[in-house]
């Protein structure tokens, strides 16, 4: 009976565990309710300290709690060189680069690195359940925001509240959101033509569609193994996100050719010939026009791809191309070029404000430590090089447009995603669904309260 009592509150300590990484990382992604303009930050802070945070304290204290438990944290030797490699580049990042400052090393910033860490060292069933748990949070909480999408388009009206952005930026463009219970959709007065892509419930259909892009890639497509994939599919499609269709082309070419399946060469070609028909033909629906513009190719690049301005692009070559060795290196420091956009109300976002906050050096000790971890992971499934490879410029590809450094709500994504196909090659999983899993997640939580 002891035994029998002590596993299961061993499961429900390893489900709340999970539960609190899931929501960490989900938080990061922004959603409406975390808004501080949602009920006046009802679901954002708890008497002026930042709940995200508070759940990452939660989650670093409970993962040291559950190795003092076991007795003892069982890590082989690369496992505690990415933990350490990781430590030294965040060091790096927060101490050193804009300068010397000590100060940072108690910085909140620090709560997201230290949750990568601690990530890193659970065992990996748990690792692989956060990951899922976290792609059936994702891929749920779109279902009732879309059923709203697909009725307001065949004309229906549904009442709805007005939301304020939480940043100065969309205000000042007078971007604001309709709000539906669960949902809101990003709307503006004189660009009505903005409400025809599905953000869901976040800030814009940019993210939505890079997200889903992330997770059909690790997924593998595979609409059979799991039927939320098609869920996700046709949100990232009525995201009309030019980085969903460009990372999920992207995907398909890599994972193909790695693979050496020489008929992705004749399919290559006919893509590109169906490109070349598709921008050259005259249409009439709206949506579809809008991303035949986004894709044509001009001198400068792709048309559509709007990560930066000419005032962002001033900043860029004014003060850090124009500047001296040391801040080529090691840039301006944590946030200044966004500080710099927030002043004056610049919009842009690039992987070029991570080189000017970090530098050359920075920027490169974060790319380094993702590949690093993915080729470890890699060498032991040579089988499916393929796969870690597409992740690898998946992440990368996701860096050019969302510039983050060990940013929690994406690597797990990228880094979980690697781990989960790693070990459910190598070792059966617990037999328990994502759906399952949260359920009784949150069952257990609530019994235990």
């Amino acid at each position: 009976m002891k035994t029998s009592l002590k596993f299961n509150l061993s499961r429900v300590y390893d489900r709340v565990l999970v539960f609190l990484f899931v929501v960490y990382a989900f938080y990061g992604l922004v959603p409406f309710f975390t808004w501080d303009t949602y009920h006046h930050g009802i679901l954002k802070e708890i008497h002026g300290i930042d709940i995200r945070t508070l759940i990452g304290l939660g989650s670093v204290a409970l993962t040291g709690l559950y190795f003092v438990i076991r007795g003892k944290i069982q890590c082989s030797q690369t496992t505690v060189f990415l933990v350490a490699f990781e430590l030294f580049s965040c060091f790096v990042l927060r101490c050193v680069c804009g300068g010397i400052n000590m100060h940072n090393l108690f910085h909140t910033a620090w709560i997201q690195f230290i949750i990568l860490a601690c990530y890193m060292i659970l065992p990996k069933y748990m690792q692989v359940n956060v990951y899922k748990a976290y792609y059936w949070i994702f891929a749920v909480t779109l279902i009732v925001p879309f059923i709203y999408f697909v009725v307001t388009k065949i004309g229906i009206h549904l009442p709805y509240s007005e939301l304020q952005s939480y940043e100065r930026i969309k205000v000042a463009h007078h971007y604001y959101y309709k709000h539906y219970p669960f949902a809101v959709q990003i709307a503006n007065h004189a660009k009505q033509e903005i409400e025809r892509r599905f953000n869901g419930i976040y800030d814009e259909a940019g993210r939505l569609g890079t997200m889903a892009a992330l997770f059909l890639c690790v997924e593998g497509f595979d609409f059979k193994k799991n039927k939320l994939n098609l869920v996700v599919l046709v949100a990232g499609i009525f995201s009309f996100s030019l980085a969903f269709y460009v990372m999920c082309f992207a995907y398909f070419i890599i994972k193909n050719i790695a693979n050496r399946n020489f008929r992705s060469v004749l399919i290559v070609g006919i893509l590109a010939l169906c490109y070349v028909i598709f921008i050259n033909i005259p249409i009439q629906n709206e949506n579809l026009a809008d991303i035949q513009q986004r894709i044509t190719l001009t001198d400068s690049g792709m048309a559509g791809d709007n990560r930066t301005s000419d005032r962002y692009e001033a900043i860029f070559k004014n003060q850090f191309e124009n500047a001296g060795i040391m801040v080529k290196l090691f840039g301006y420091g944590s946030g200044a070029i966004g500080t710099i956009q927030n002043t004056r109300l610049i919009d842009g976002s690039s992987y070029k404000s991570l080189i000017f906050d970090y530098g050359y050096v920075g920027f490169g000790l974060s790319i380094l430590w993702v590949a690093a971890t993915i080729g470890i992971i890699m060498k032991k499934n040579p089988k499916d090089t393929a796969f870690f490879i597409s992740q690898f410029v998946m992440y990368l590809l996701n860096v050019y447009q969302r510039p983050t450094v060990f940013y929690v709500p994406f690597l797990f994504i990228t880094i979980g995603g690697s781990f989960a196909h790693q070990y459910e090659k190598t070792m059966p999983l617990k037999k328990i669904s994502s759906a399952e899993s949260m359920k009784r997640i949150i069952e257990e939580v609530f019994a235990q309260g």
